[in-house]
This record gives C-alpha cells, sequence and structure tokens, in this order.
C-alpha cells in the first residue's frame, strides 16, 4: 500500500525552503542596490544645489559690480 504524501511532503517542504532562501537572497541583494543608487543620488543633488548656489551668487556677485544693488531701494520713495 502507499501513503499518500510521504516523502513528497518533504521534498515539496524543502523546495519551499530553498525557494524561500533564494528569494531573500535577492531582496538582500536589492536592498544593497537601493543603498548603493541612492547614494548616488544624494551625492548628485549635493553637486547640483552647489552648482545652482554658484550661479546664483556669480550673478548676485555681478549685478554688485554693475551697481545695480540700489534699484530696488528707489521705489520705495514716498511722492507728494
Amino acid at each position: 500500500m502507499r501513503h499518500r504524501g510521504g516523502g513528497g511532503e518533504e521534498e515539496e517542504s524543502t523546495s519551499l525552503e530553498d525557494h524561500c532562501q533564494r528569494q531573500e537572497e535577492r531582496i538582500v541583494e536589492l536592498h544593497s542596490v537601493i543603498a548603493e543608487l541612492s547614494r548616488k543620488l544624494e551625492s548628485r543633488e549635493e553637486n547640483v544645489i552647489r552648482e545652482e548656489s554658484d550661479e546664483f551668487d556669480e550673478a548676485a556677485e555681478d549685478e554688485v559690480a554693475d551697481g545695480q544693488e540700489d534699484v530696488a531701494t528707489d521705489s520705495c520713495v514716498e511722492e507728494d
């Protein structure tokens, strides 16, 4: 007489455990990739912010050099 699921359950359990182990390894690998990409993105964002800041500082210096720093104060004078 043959028992249903006798050896098959153990094989199925081992196969399921192997599958779970492989999936866990993939998840760990993907977390590592995400962390690395996040670091690269953060580094690039810092560089972009610095470049924009540098451009803004240079534009402000150009305005001061051209004598345009007092333009806004003329509009505050009250007329009688």
